[in-house]
């Protein structure tokens, strides 16, 4: 459950582009390797995409069968949330 994550909040280090995106958007931590995992929630609060990301500091993710709209980039370390992004879904 994402309520509450409306706000982009945790560490400056931590972006995704292009935004808005199409077919891949890519997370990057630019100051440290990320651990955990990356979840992409719909604005409904519903887990869409889940992936692991331990000690990369970029992830490219297939975003093609999201549907259009507005989602939420959920970044936990394996125990709490570092991160939350918002990104814009094109057709």
């Amino acid at each position: 459950d994402c309520t509450g994550l409306g706000d982009e909040h945790g560490a400056s280090s931590i972006i995704i582009y292009p935004n808005p995106a199409n077919d891949f958007l890519t997370v990057r931590n630019s100051a440290t390797a990320m651990g955990g995992e990356i979840i992409i929630y719909n604005y409904a609060g519903m887990a869409v995409l889940t992936t692991s990301q331990k000690g990369q500091n970029q992830v490219r993710l297939n975003i093609t069968d999201l549907k259009p709209g507005l989602y939420i980039v959920v970044i936990n370390d394996g125990s709490q949330t570092v991160a939350t992004r918002r990104f814009i879904k094109n057709q």
